[in-house]
């Protein structure tokens, strides 16, 4: 795929060839602090290469990409956050959390939210999660999705 291409159709803006990849957490997973999130199910993708068994991505041309979503953890714990990290090479935005705070009563905790970032192929790129505690916690299945799109 080449960079994304503008094309003007009769009043309206194109972009023929846009990377994207909508995914979400398909089975309630059992994950421990510093995973990654379990998105091991692709809703639809172009471009954007996403692993269902190790839960990362590949993207098709380097760039900024728009990445919105998160997890919900069923477990009470004070704040709970989602981050990027490049497999290997660690957090590359380490002032980009996504993070919520948890009200201790509900039963669950969830962080969602969104960021920009720029993404380079060659690499495999993935999303870490972290809460309070260091206890495992079930992610849940249906309600943890993402959302990536290459904006230029």
């Amino acid at each position: 795929m080449t960079a994304a291409r503008l094309q003007s159709l009769g009043g309206q803006l194109v972009k023929p060839d846009l990377a994207y990849a909508f995914v979400y957490c398909g089975t309630t997973t059992s994950t421990t602090n510093s995973s990654y999130i379990p998105y091991d199910t692709v809703r639809s993708s172009n471009g954007i290469v996403w692993n269902t068994s190790t839960y990362r991505f590949t993207v098709p041309v380097n760039g900024i990409y728009h990445m919105s979503g998160g997890f919900r953890i069923n477990r009470n714990e004070n704040w709970a956050y989602w981050y990027l990290n490049e497999d290997g090479v660690g957090t590359p935005y380490t002032e980009k959390l996504v993070l919520d705070h948890g009200e201790g009563t509900p039963g669950f905790t969830s962080a969602f939210g969104s960021m920009y970032a720029e993404l380079t192929t060659g690499s495999e790129w993935g999303f870490g999660c972290y809460w309070t505690s260091t206890t495992t916690g079930d992610i849940m299945g249906g309600q943890t999705w993402m959302d990536i799109v290459f904006v230029g």
